[in-house]
């Protein structure tokens, strides 16, 4: 076995159900050749499934970022110090993904929050991806629809990427609705990330729409980042078309697609909770084949980490649509822009 082959499962375990831990199990990709790897040719990443709380204690938006910010700061640290390249959180990994919650929530209270998760990642030397709101200012320009907020309290629903050196170098908003979402994003882009891979991400529901992983891929993304909250074990009927759509990003894409998903918990009264609560696990590495490299279990919190061999998805577009359809895509790709980071 190669050191791309490599997988390591840490599972924080503890006495109470909210972590129990169930192992990963992993599918090996064929060899891309008799060639041992580099250690440029692999990036290692850290897929963090995170849990809520399930404590009995009501928190308030800003305590409940502040004591999510100070899990993730540790997480940072753990898996720098298994030798990963990034690590990437959840779908609003810092606020319960309820929008009462959300909307009691500040800029001042994910300010504090990023500052502190820039000082670990330039601490510790390494990326991470994080989902977090971003809340809207007075002036900020808004023309798409907002999705299930309930509230006068506007935010986008974010992935945030830190470098290395903690500096904040990319940004992006939920582009479809799959819950209290607040306002739906209107950006799409590449960004550079660790040694230099270009890279795309996608929040949750952005899954289901294979252009916003395939305009990127266009654009050169060999790895397509994903974090989501999805539907809770109760919901039994979406478990398979979950995995599906991740296994079918990656091989049509000919791109790694790493999916960071909420683990599942109970609640004080022995009671699985569905996405406003928590989720259903099972966190996923898929090759650019298609084939599940590893995945996490459903219950409670894990870190998992992969070994990403980059000469399986070489740096050219990885998707060649028929020429019927180069009309369509290249419209899409000059519509393609970043968002303001702050």
């Amino acid at each position: 076995m190669t050191v791309a082959h490599l997988t390591i499962l840490l599972a924080a375990v503890t006495a109470t159900r909210d972590k129990m831990w169930v192992p990963a199990s992993a599918v090996l990709p064929l060899d891309p050749s008799t060639v041992p790897p580099t250690q440029e040719d692999i990036l290692r990443v850290a897929v963090v499934q995170m849990t809520n709380f399930n404590d009995g204690i009501l928190r308030s938006a800003a305590q409940e970022i502040s004591d999510k910010t100070d899990k993730v700061v540790d997480y940072i640290q753990q898996a720098a110090g298994l030798g990963a390249d990034i690590a990437v959180f959840p779908e609003m990994v810092l606020v319960r993904y309820d929008a009462k919650l959300i909307a009691n929530g500040t800029g001042v209270d994910v300010s504090q929050a990023e500052s502190r998760i820039s000082s670990a990642c330039a601490s510790a030397g390494i990326w991470a991806l994080v989902g977090l709101p971003k809340y809207l200012r007075p002036d900020d320009n808004v023309t798409q629809a907002s999705c299930n907020t309930m509230t006068d309290t506007k935010w986008w629903n974010t992935a945030l990427v830190f470098n290395d050196r903690g500096e904040k170098v990319y940004r992006q908003a939920k582009l479809r609705c799959g819950g209290p979402d607040g306002q739906l994003g209107q950006w799409l882009d590449v960004f550079q990330g660790p040694k230099n891979v270009t890279s795309s991400l996608q929040i949750c529901a952005d899954a289901g729409d294979p252009n916003i992983a395939r305009l990127p891929v266009f654009k050169g993304s060999r790895v397509i980042f994903d974090i989501s909250a999805e539907s809770g074990l109760d919901i039994w009927s979406k478990m398979a078309p979950y995995e599906a759509q991740y296994m079918a990003r990656a091989h049509e894409s000919h791109s790694f697609v790493v999916q960071a998903n909420m683990g599942s918990t109970w609640d004080s009264h022995g009671r699985v909770l569905d996405a406003q609560g928590g989720s259903h696990g099972n966190s996923l590495v898929a090759a650019p084949d298609g084939n599940i490299l590893v995945r996490a279990g459903a219950y409670g919190e894990q870190l998992v980490l992969q070994d990403l061999d980059l000469r399986l998805a070489p740096p050219q577009p990885g998707y060649q649509p028929h020429s019927f359809m180069e009309p369509f895509y290249k419209a899409g790709m000059s519509l393609m822009s970043p968002m303001p980071i702050d």
